[in-house]
């Protein structure tokens, strides 16, 4: 066990930090914080006890993928807080699979009713940025939803919580977004593979999962391979009627009542490696 307050980081987020590995270039120690933050960062609370939380099903959900064979950068568990990972060229993109229509898919399709089942996920694609910034464009958003191009030419950007017009507010083309055009089909067949594997999993525990956003990165040999974490801040489930998510917390909920939601779905998961 290495603690990683110890080693350099790599990078910080708002509720993980990467450090490098003392022994290895190519890994690195990812630790998760007692943060959490809703609507870009506006609501912003530290729960003492999260990060155990979310990196406990974070760690038993990268276990349960790997045994299905799912390309992964985690490697294994480190402490309580944190694990062992490929570091990875990380692709600007988060994928996002929908069993159930919810969230910001009403809002750019406000003819769908909320909780409308789709015969088949729906995969969606948002440009992962900060400071609404892309390689020096000015966006009017932060992470907004891409729609591709014919013949993967390049992509339109989409304000998120809007409905969805032809053109957008931007156009970038491929050599803007490479390893989002090279990778698109191989990150959604993945994607897939993981939706499919969580909402089993899910049912067997009398859940539902809703939707679902992966983060993926391209190892030095140029494999892809899902990356990030994936925990509480990364899905909608629904059991028993409560929501095991942040949604709770972007919906306003008191932040202990938070807290428990995370502890139950943490116990879940420890099950289920």
């Amino acid at each position: 066990m290495i603690n990683p307050h110890t080693l350099p980081k790599i990078a910080e987020g708002k509720t993980k930090v990467i450090h490098r590995h003392p022994a290895y270039r190519t890994m690195g120690v990812i630790r998760s914080k007692d943060d959490i933050t809703a609507g870009d960062g506006k609501r912003h609370h530290v729960l003492p006890g999260k990060a155990k939380l979310a990196n406990q099903t974070t760690v038993s959900v990268f276990k349960l993928l790997a045994k299905h064979g799912i390309p992964l950068a985690f490697l294994s568990s480190n402490d309580e807080m944190s694990f062992h990972a490929n570091l990875c060229e990380m692709i600007p993109d988060e994928v996002v699979i929908r069993g159930e229509a919810a969230g910001s898919y009403l809002k750019r399709n406000p003819m769908v009713a909320d909780g409308t089942k789709f015969a088949k996920p729906v995969v969606e694609h948002f440009l992962k940025t900060t400071g609404r910034t892309y390689k020096g464009h000015h966006l009017v958003c932060d992470d907004p939803y891409i729609r591709f191009l014919s013949n993967d030419e390049g992509i339109n950007l989409h304000v998120p919580n809007g409905p969805v017009h032809s053109r957008g507010f931007l156009t970038l083309d491929a050599g803007k977004v490479p390893t989002i055009i090279k990778y698109r089909m191989e990150m959604e067949i993945i994607a897939l593979d993981v939706f499919a594997t969580l909402s089993d999993q899910w049912k067997n525990d009398n859940g539902r999962l809703i939707d679902l956003k992966i983060e993926f990165g391209i190892l030095p040999n140029g494999r892809l391979v899902v990356a990030d974490v994936i925990d509480c801040d990364s899905w909608r489930v629904i059991r028993h009627g409560i929501q095991l998510s942040k949604q709770g917390y972007r919906d306003g909920d008191d932040p202990e009542q938070v807290l428990k939601v995370y502890r139950i779905a943490a116990e879940i998961c420890a099950k289920w490696s």
